[in-house]
């Protein structure tokens, strides 16, 4: 009866030592999954494009880097637009109009909550306004014709782009660099338009051109005075070019490639390392002379993109209101101005 007894009295505490071995590795996971710390960036919204066409549909994911074993609960939200399904994978529909969507995704997590955002562009058109020829006159000073294009642009709340030519920025004054210094803080981009622009007839030889049949090392001096210009006068780093006249050839194309701050270029050749924006619809009938009537004829509501050049510096009172006509029907078919570094940035921020 006593072994009996010592035998039970032995099973017992072997149970009840299995069960507090058992409770505090419970207890002691549960602990840690409580008090694990997971950093924000764990975290990020996986987005085919941040580009969209409005009534589109793309697909969106929560991704989880690293070596987390979690399962988290998230919610997303839309504003505007329509988010399809629930879960890590879900589906976004843009909506009707033009606009900016804001995309959050709010991840529970036990003891907290994580908010991770991202913008998508919606669109029914990007038009990419190409204005040339930014110098100050002899004067050293910004020409009317420059800042009442400025101004409109401004009080309209769209966006344009001023080719800038570098040697102005070794000829002007304070108060040029200045207002150059003001377009920019209002939105509006500067890019490389070429040191000297160059566009000369010699007998015998024909035309020549800055960036056109010329050696590689007086393309890139021209490309590089210009970015050092702009950086040392204005505090800017120019990341779009245009070629004077948009000529150009493969040594062009050479350089362009191999120079890291230009990410965008103007009517250039294809190229795989840059965004290019290619030539489509025309306002100026000949170049510096906008004409209206021949835009619309000539518009095209299916293309995703239409880049616009102009010469605002050349216009007269007549040449500035077929360009306001043409800013405001465009403005009444819910284009989106948008301008080429910007543009670069939304095509590459997923």
């Amino acid at each position: 009866m006593e072994l009996v007894f010592v035998s039970l009295k032995n099973d017992l505490m072997n149970f009840l030592y299995t069960v507090i071995f058992t409770l505090i590795v419970i207890i002691g996971v549960s602990c840690t999954e409580k008090n694990q710390y997971i950093p924000d960036d764990v975290f990020s919204i996986k987005i085919g494009s941040n580009v969209m066409k409005i009534y589109d549909t793309i697909d969106i994911s929560l991704e989880i880097s690293g070596e987390y074993n979690i399962n988290p609960s998230v919610e997303w939200s839309a504003s505007p637009g329509s988010i399809l399904h629930t879960g890590s994978i879900v589906k976004f529909v843009a909506p009707e109009k033009s606009c900016i969507v804001s995309l959050e995704a709010r991840i529970a997590l036990k003891e907290s909550i994580i908010i991770k955002t991202t913008d998508i562009l919606v669109y029914s058109q990007l038009v990419i306004l190409k204005a040339d020829d930014m110098i100050c006159d002899g004067n050293n000073e910004v020409s009317p014709a420059w800042r009442k294009f400025t101004d409109y642009i401004i009080s309209k709340k769209i966006k344009t782009s001023i080719g800038l030519i570098g040697n102005s920025l070794e000829s002007g004054n304070e108060a040029y660099f200045a207002y150059l210094k003001s377009l920019s803080v209002s939105g509006i981009e500067l890019w490389n338009h070429g040191y000297d622009h160059e566009i000369r007839y010699l007998e015998g030889s024909g035309y020549t051109w800055e960036f056109k049949n010329k050696p590689y090392e007086y393309q890139k001096e021209h490309l590089n005075k210009t970015q050092l210009l702009a950086y040392t006068t204005l505090g800017l780093i120019l990341h779009t070019f245009g070629a004077p006249a948009n000529a150009l050839d493969s040594t062009t194309l050479k350089l362009i490639n191999e120079t890291a701050d230009i990410k965008v270029w103007f009517f250039g050749m294809k190229t795989d390392s840059k965004l290019v924006i290619l030539r489509n619809i025309e306002l100026e009938y000949p170049t510096g002379k906008p004409d209206f009537e021949k835009f619309v004829v000539n518009y095209r509501s299916d293309y995703d993109c239409i880049p616009v050049q102009i010469h605002p510096n050349s216009w007269t009172d007549s040449s500035f209101s077929e360009f306001e006509k043409m800013t405001d029907f465009l403005i009444g078919k819910g284009v989106t101005f948008i301008n080429p570094y910007e543009y670069y940035i939304l095509l590459n921020s997923f």
